[in-house]
Formats: structure tokens, C-alpha cells, sequence
């Protein structure tokens, strides 16, 4: 996203205008779960990856960004939180957790049916969310949006470019998972990168390797 958003400042075109227009097509970054992605990268390079996150979502919005992200009541008291324009509140647990997103316990409905939500405005709006189908269930609306995706795609087949794959790791790694050396003095040692490739350590430029 770093390199995509830099290409389009260098090549801009006033952003606003064009994302209207269609010269910049728009960047969709969907995070789902904002306390499972804190816990896992807070403590790498000391919070380096958050950090670049909200840089990403500061300067995005101007070159085409628009990002969607769903959290816990932590997300409400993260400094993040300031970055986005429009928040959706669905039903908490506790009552008082409203007040993190600035609506009044008075003003919370008595009563959540699943879908309902709460917009903080003045005054505060209660919403419905849409459904893409009208089975509620996972599978029907996972059927619908890949029926939704075969359309887009056949609307606009030009459009090439998909999500960048990004694959968890397995848990275990043994030999014969990993590919062979691809030039002498190199080590396969385990997969690793978004795709899970081989990893090598180049042993003719590596005298000492540290594992901590």
C-alpha cells in the first residue's frame, strides 16, 4: 500500500477529482478484527507496523484510500480511531463502552436486534445493515458475494489486478515442504514472506547467523 500510495502522488493527478472521475481507481483496505492485528504486530520492531498503518490511513485518503475497519471496544479507545470519518457502533456488552464513541448511555436503544447499529451524530441515528442475501446465514452470504464478484468481474474484465495473496504459516515445517536450493551455498531453512516461500541463508556471504 506504502509503494502504491507514493506511485500515485508522484503521478497526481488532483486526487480528489480523479477518483471521481475514475483516473484513479480507489484502494480498498478491509481489516477485520483491529485487537487480533494489535496483539500480533504491537511488539514487532516496537509497534513499527501500526505505526505505518495510520500513516497509510492519514495520507490514503487524498490518493484514493478507503479503508473499513472492525474492532472491540479497543479500537474505540485507540489513537486510530481519530483517522476515520464515520464509525458504526454495534451492540456492546457493557453500556458504559458507548461512551468511548461519544454517544450517551441515554441514548443507546433499550433493546438490539442482529444487524442494528448506531451512528454517533447529532442527533444519534440507529441503522439497519444491509444483507447480500436474504439467508442470514454465513454460507448464504458468502455465496452471494462471490455471485457479486463474478459480475464485477464481467463488468469490468479489464480490471486484472487482484488481492495481494497473504498465507499463514503452518505451524510445522518439515523438509520435504521446502523447495530445493536454488544455487550452490544456499540453505533452505524454513518458508516465510506472504506467499510462504523458501527462505534461504546464503552461506557465501553469512559467516555468523543469530537465532534469538
Amino acid at each position: 500500500l506504502r509503494i502504491e500510495l507514493q506511485r500515485r502522488r508522484v503521478h497526481r493527478a488532483p486526487a480528489t477529482r480523479g477518483v471521481r472521475e475514475g483516473s484513479v481507481p480507489w484502494l480498498v483496505l478491509l481489516l477485520d478484527s483491529w485487537e487480533t492485528f494489535r496483539h500480533s504486530y504491537d511488539d514487532l520492531r516496537h509497534g513499527a507496523l501500526l505505526s505505518e498503518l495510520s500513516s497509510v490511513l492519514r495520507d490514503g485518503s487524498g490518493l484514493g484510500l478507503r479503508a473499513f475497519v472492525s474492532g472491540d471496544r479497543s479500537l474505540l479507545a485507540s489513537p486510530i480511531v481519530t483517522l476515520f470519518g464515520t464509525r458504526l457502533i454495534l451492540p456492546m456488552a457493557d453500556a458504559d463502552s458507548y461512551g468511548l464513541a461519544g454517544i450517551a448511555r441515554r441514548d443507546v436503544p433499550q433493546q438490539f436486534i442482529p444487524g442494528r447499529a448506531i451512528l454517533p451524530s447529532t442527533p444519534v441515528t440507529t441503522m439497519q445493515f444491509a444483507q447480500l442475501d436474504p439467508d442470514p446465514a454465513p454460507s448464504a452470504q458468502r455465496a452471494a458475494l462471490n455471485r457479486l464478484r463474478t459480475q464485477l468481474r464481467r463488468r469490468w474484465p479489464q480490471t486484472t489486478t487482484g488481492a495481494m495473496p497473504v498465507r499463514a504459516l503452518p505451524r510445522l515445517v518439515t523438509p520435504d515442504m521446502l523447495k530445493p536450493a536454488t544455487r550452490q551455498w544456499r540453505l533452505p531453512i524454513g518458508l516465510g514472506g506472504d506467499s510462504t516461500e523458501t527462505l534461504e541463508l546464503d552461506l557465501s556471504e553469512t559467516t555468523t547467523a543469530l537465532i534469538a
